[in-house]
């Protein structure tokens, strides 16, 4: 059964009292499940939203990434370390929260590039890292959802099918592809065939734009998108994921320097409208 969540990047990078009002929100606006950027949480923040989402009937996904001093491929043990202590304690957080996955580029530092693609060591640092946190978030019932990202943000993993070789050979079933439109649109060849080539793989799907704004505002092939979302028979999450400027932190990360929408509302309510649109008969043939 796909689900339709969005993820809360949209307003914040750190769900805290006062966004707790969305929930309500975004449960009339017909989302089965809320996206949680993951946080220094203390265990109020935890339970406040965990009341939220069980008094408001929405499911819950995560979110993270690894800082610059948290990179698994990296050549000091003590970097790798850190990565391993950040995902694992991210897992945790992630379980507290009632998550199904945890999501996102947890495959390398965000924004910390080599100047040359990824070497054969770095590859392999990455693998050993991947399946030991696999090891962890399934004692922790919890899916990893790994996110290539386009090559102004990462040199690591880029596209679907470099995401599918490290994969496959560490065969856990606590990992999985995270498809993002957003970074496919800028380095896939043919978005539609990178999703049937890795339908087995692909696990979750941010619907994110071009321009990371209002869905169905830019550039993104989404007739195609959705044609191979169909054609696997996909059974996953549908996240929404857009950034704005009003979170300057979160705009400084994600090199957004104008808001490509009117509003948060517009961003969700039309990228609902076009989930349904895209999801009912005969919009996605061709």
């Amino acid at each position: 059964m796909i689900k339709i969540g969005i993820n809360l990047l949209l307003w914040t990078n750190k769900v805290e009292k006062q966004h707790l009002p969305l929930f309500e929100q975004l449960k009339t606006a017909g989302f089965d499940g809320l996206e949680i950027p993951l946080a220094d949480y203390s265990q109020k923040n935890l339970g406040e939203m965990v009341s939220a989402l069980q008094h408001n009937q929405l499911a819950c996904t995560a979110s993270t990434m690894l800082p610059a001093h948290c990179n698994p491929v990296s050549e000091d043990p003590a970097a790798r370390e850190r990565a391993r202590a950040k995902l694992r304690a991210d897992i945790e957080l992630a379980a507290a929260l009632g998550a199904e996955k945890l999501v996102g580029p947890i495959h390398s530092s965000h924004k910390v590039f080599s100047g040359t693609g990824p070497s054969r060591d770095e590859l392999m640092r990455c693998s050993d890292f991947l399946a030991d946190s696999a090891d962890y978030a399934q004692q922790h019932q919890i899916e990893l959802g790994v996110e290539f990202l386009n090559r102004f943000e990462c040199y690591v993993l880029n596209n679907c099918a470099q995401t599918r070789a490290l994969l496959q050979p560490i065969n856990h079933p606590s990992l999985a592809i995270h498809y993002d439109t957003h970074h496919a649109h800028i380095e896939e060849r043919d978005p539609y065939q990178a999703i049937i080539d890795n339908a087995a793989l692909i696990k979750h799907i941010h619907i994110s734009e071009s321009h990371r704004g209002t869905p169905g505002l830019g550039q993104v092939d989404w007739q195609q998108t959705f044609r191979a979302i169909k054609q696997i028979n996909y059974q996953g999450w549908l996240t929404i994921e857009a950034f704005g400027t009003g979170d300057a932190s979160l705009a400084r990360a994600a090199n957004v320097w104008r808001n490509c929408f009117s509003s948060e509302q517009e961003v969700y309510s039309k990228g609902m409208d076009l989930i349904k649109a895209y999801l009912k008969d005969g919009r996605t043939g061709g």
